[in-house]
C-alpha cells in the first residue's frame, strides 16, 4: 500500500513538472500543417455531421479535404468542443493538446512497470525525446493518437494481471479512438494480438483487440455513405500519388534520418551502447552504416556539423532497427514471448512509415516508446543518481533550446504579418494576396489575405499586394506574375541569433518534411545549427497594369 501511495506521489509530481514545462510554449504561433487542422475545426462547428465538406487550398489551388486531409475528425471534434468552452487563440488551443501528452507520458510509465523497466527513467526518456516534446506543443493528431495507443496497451496488460473490468474498458474505449485520432494508429492492433497471444483472459483481450477494427470499420462504413468512398483507403491510395510521394529510397533515408536523433532522446544512447544483446554482425553494420552515411552526407554537399547529425542520426537507427530483429530471432529460438509485442510495435510501425508520401519527425512519434522500452530492457548500464540527474538534465536542456527555436521560427510568420503587412495595408485600397504554409496562411487569412489559386490566378491591379513565404512547402505555392505588370520589389530575409533550428535549408534540417522550397539538398535532419536567415519573403506591390 505504501509503495501505491509513493509511486502515485511521484506520478503527481512528474505530471506538474511537466505541465508547468509546456505551459510557456502554448502561447507559440500555429505552425506547419495546424491551419488545415483549424479549418477543419471551424468546419465541425458549422456542421458536424459533415467533417470533410470543406475546400482548402493546399497544394496551389482548393481541393475537397476528402481528397487532402489525411486524419480522421476526433481532434478537430475535440477542439470544437474545447472553443466552445474557452476562447479561440494559440495559447488556448495548444492548450487542448496538453492533456493527452500529459495522460501519455504519466501512463508509460505505468507501461514500463510491466515490462519490468525503471518506470521514471523510461518516462524522463520520453518527456526528453525531441518528437515527444515538440509535438506536444500543437495542434496535431499525433499525440492524441499516441495517448490512446498507450492507454490501449497499458490498460490491456494492466487487465491481464488484474482481471478488473473497469481497466478492460477504459482500454477498449481508448482502443477504439485510437484510430479515429489518426491512422496509423491502426498498428495497435498486431501489438495487441501479440498481448493476447502471450497472456492469459483471451476473451477478454479479444474485446480490446477487436475495439480499434471496430472503430475503424463503422468510421469507414460513415465516410462511404456520406462520401461515396472509405476515407482510409482514399487516403491510403492519395499517400502513393506518385506524383507527390517521395522514392522508396529517399523516403527509407528520410525516416532513418528523423529516427535516430529526431525520435530517440540523445540519454538512450548511453544505454543503446551498453546492451548486452550485441553482437559482432550489428556491430559491424553499424560501422559500415557510419561510414556510408559519412560519405552520402559529403555527397549531399551538407555542413560539417549536419555531416555527424546525419550520420549518427542514420547509424542509431539502423542499429537500433537491427537490435530489434535481433530480438525477434532470439525470443523465436528461445521461446520467450514477452518481448514480442514491443518488437511488433516497432517493426509494424516501420513499416506504416513507407506507405507515407514522405518523412517528418512527428511521423515516428509512436515508435519512441517501443524503441525506449525496449533499450532499457537490454541495456546492462546502472547508472548512479546522480550520474542520471546530469544526464537528464543536459539532455533536457537541449530539448527545450529546440523547442525554443521552433518556437521562433513559427513566430516569424505572425510577426511579420502583424507588424508589416498589416500596417502597410491598412491605408492602401488594394488587396492581399500570398503565397507559403506553415502557419503563415493562418495569419495572412486573418488580416484578409487570398491565397493564389495557380489554377485561377488574380487579376491583379493597382495597389495589390503579394507576398511569398519562400521556404515552407511547397514551391508550387509561389505565383507566375504577368510580363506586362509594373510593381516594386523587395525582399525581407529574417534572421535569428538562435544557434539551433527546426527549419533551415542551409543545415538540411526539416522537423517536418524531408524536402523544401528552394532548398538545394534535401532536409533529411530532424534539427541543425545554422546562422542563415530563418525565412525569406518576397513581397511585391503592383504600381500600375
Amino acid at each position: 500500500m505504501t509503495d501505491s501511495v509513493d509511486w502515485y506521489r511521484r506520478l503527481l509530481w512528474i505530471g506538474l513538472a511537466w505541465v508547468l514545462i509546456q505551459i510557456p510554449f502554448a502561447s507559440g504561433a500555429f505552425r506547419i500543417d495546424e491551419p488545415y487542422h483549424l479549418q477543419a475545426v471551424q468546419q465541425l462547428l458549422k456542421s458536424p455531421t459533415d467533417p470533410y465538406g470543406f475546400y482548402i487550398n493546399w497544394h496551389g489551388t482548393p481541393e475537397w479535404a476528402f481528397h487532402t486531409y489525411a486524419s480522421p475528425p476526433l481532434v478537430p471534434a475535440w477542439l470544437a468542443l474545447w472553443s466552445t468552452l474557452f476562447p479561440w487563440n494559440e495559447f488556448s488551443l495548444h492548450l487542448a493538446m496538453l492533456p493527452f501528452s500529459l495522460a501519455g507520458l504519466l501512463v508509460f510509465g505505468s507501461l514500463a512497470k510491466h515490462f519490468k523497466v525503471d518506470a521514471e527513467v523510461a518516462m524522463a526518456l520520453l518527456a526528453c525525446s525531441p518528437v515527444f516534446f515538440l509535438t506536444s506543443q500543437v495542434v496535431m493528431p499525433d499525440i492524441a493518437m499516441l495517448c490512446m495507443f498507450l492507454v490501449a496497451v497499458t490498460g490491456a496488460r494492466s487487465y491481464q494481471v488484474s482481471g478488473s473490468l473497469p481497466v478492460i474498458l477504459i482500454s477498449c474505449v481508448a482502443g477504439f479512438c485510437c484510430p479515429l485520432a489518426k491512422y496509423n494508429g491502426a498498428v495497435l492492433v498486431p501489438v495487441l494480438i501479440c498481448l493476447g497471444v502471450a497472456r492469459p483472459r483471451r476473451m477478454g483481450m479479444l474485446c480490446i483487440v477487436i475495439a480499434p477494427v471496430l472503430s475503424l470499420l463503422l468510421w469507414g462504413g460513415f465516410t462511404w455513405a456520406k462520401y461515396g468512398a472509405v476515407h482510409f483507403l482514399a487516403m491510403s491510395a492519395y499517400q502513393k500519388n506518385p506524383e507527390m510521394s517521395a522514392h522508396p529510397i529517399v523516403l527509407t533515408v528520410g525516416v532513418l534520418a528523423v529516427t535516430g536523433l529526431g525520435g530517440l532522446p540523445i540519454s538512450l544512447l548511453a544505454f543503446l551502447s551498453s546492451s548486452h544483446k550485441r553482437s559482432r554482425v550489428l556491430i559491424g553494420i553499424g560501422a559500415v552504416v557510419l561510414v556510408g552515411s559519412v560519405w552520402l552526407a559529403i555527397w549531399l554537399g551538407y555542413g560539417l556539423s549536419s555531416v555527424l547529425l546525419f550520420s549518427i542520426s542514420v547509424t542509431v537507427a539502423i542499429y537500433v532497427v537491427g537490435l530489434t530483429i535481433l530480438q525477434v530471432w532470439q525470443s523465436l529460438r528461445l521461446f520467450e514471448w514477452s518481448f514480442m509485442p514491443l518488437v511488433t510495435w516497432i517493426l509494424v510501425g516501420f513499416a506504416f512509415q513507407f506507405g507515407l508520401m514522405f518523412a517528418a519527425t512527428r511521423y515516428i512519434l509512436f515508435l519512441a516508446p517501443p524503441l525506449i522500452l525496449l533499450v532499457l530492457r537490454l541495456s546492462a548500464w546502472v547508472p548512479r543518481k546522480s550520474t542520471l540527474a546530469i544526464t537528464f538534465a543536459m539532455n533536457l536542456l537541449f530539448t527545450v533550446a529546440l523547442a525554443i527555436g521552433d518556437r521562433k521560427i513559427a513566430s516569424v510568420y505572425r510577426d511579420v504579418v502583424k507588424d508589416e503587412i498589416r500596417p502597410s495595408l491598412e491605408n492602401q485600397k488594394g488587396r492581399f494576396y500570398f503565397a507559403g504554409h506553415w502557419g503563415f496562411q493562418y495569419y495572412a487569412d486573418r488580416v484578409g489575405g487570398e491565397l493564389i489559386d495557380l489554377l485561377n490566378p488574380p487579376v491583379l491591379r493597382a495597389g495589390d499586394v503579394v507576398v511569398v513565404a519562400k521556404m515552407p512547402w511547397p514551391g508550387m505555392l509561389e505565383p507566375k506574375l504577368s510580363p506586362g505588370l509594373e510593381f516594386e520589389t523587395a525582399t525581407r530575409a529574417v534572421e535569428s541569433s538562435w544557434f539551433i533550428r527546426t527549419l533551415s535549408c542551409e543545415a538540411g534540417a526539416s522537423f517536418y518534411g524531408h524536402a523544401m522550397a528552394g532548398c538545394e539538398r534535401p532536409t533529411f535532419l530532424p534539427f541543425g545549427f545554422s546562422s542563415g536567415p530563418v525565412e525569406t519573403f518576397l513581397m511585391y506591390r503592383i504600381m500600375k497594369k
